[in-house]
């Protein structure tokens, strides 16, 4: 869960400081810090429903109940969603870039290649 932000935020780095990946910098950071915030906010999550079912003064179930008890707050579903959206998202990002660069260069080479004569016209 934590390596895909780091991994992340380096690929990033790396891509936007090159020319050909210059233009998509601000999108490419943007969805790779996504991902880090997406992971402080599943701890955040976590902590802040533990900490509130020990305010209940509930014993702790070796078992997750079915229904939290009233004043646990449980947003972890919700952070964990938002983080493998977050993961999703930057993946995106980097395979529409290295799409558009990919189709790009496909077609500045079909443009640079010198015209072969055909066999009937020579």
């Amino acid at each position: 869960m934590g390596c895909l932000p780091i991994a992340a935020m380096i690929i990033s780095v790396t891509l936007a400081r090159t020319p050909a990946w210059s233009g998509a910098r601000r999108s490419l950071l943007v969805s790779a810090n996504l991902t880090w915030i997406s992971v402080l906010f599943l701890a955040a999550s976590f902590v802040l429903m533990v900490g509130t079912f020990m305010a209940t003064g509930l014993p702790t179930p070796a078992q997750a109940p079915k229904v939290l008890p009233a004043g646990v707050i449980g947003l972890v579903g919700y952070a964990n969603r938002l983080l493998i959206l977050g993961y999703y998202l930057w993946v995106i990002v980097v395979a529409r870039e290295a799409i558009k660069l990919g189709s790009q260069q496909t077609v500045s080479r079909v443009v640079q290649q010198p015209s072969v004569p055909r066999p009937s016209e020579v």
